[in-house]
């Protein structure tokens, strides 16, 4: 709820409602490209990384949202060239957090 109207019950929702024009929801989700972006040239000027992968339940709707607000805040790096280094998707998309962590408790059983 955001100044006295509802703008989404989830992000899909938030999503939607700013593809179907709704200004609040357009705001939200401008933010949150905004702040993924910041994010992006952050972590690859601290870490100097040759890519970063995108995934979980966000990017199996808005992976090509993400990625080109990703790639439109890195095209002016200072740090690196800009194709020294990639954004991708992750190829386990929602199911990377369920296949860590099956493959880190296959990892402590014993022999």
């Amino acid at each position: 709820m955001r100044g006295g109207r509802t703008v989404g019950e989830d992000a899909r929702a938030v999503f939607a409602a700013a593809d179907g024009g709704a200004a609040a929801a357009q705001t939200i989700v401008d933010r949150a490209l905004k702040a993924a972006a910041l994010a992006a040239w952050t972590l690859f000027h601290t870490f100097l990384p040759q890519r970063l992968l995108l995934g979980g339940g966000m990017m199996v709707d808005h992976y090509d949202r993400f990625a080109a607000a990703m790639n439109r805040r890195l095209a002016p790096a200072t740090q690196f060239t800009r194709s020294a280094v990639s954004i991708a998707r992750a190829q386990l998309g929602n199911d990377a957090g369920v296949v860590g962590a099956a493959a880190r408790a296959w990892a402590k059983q014993p022999s």
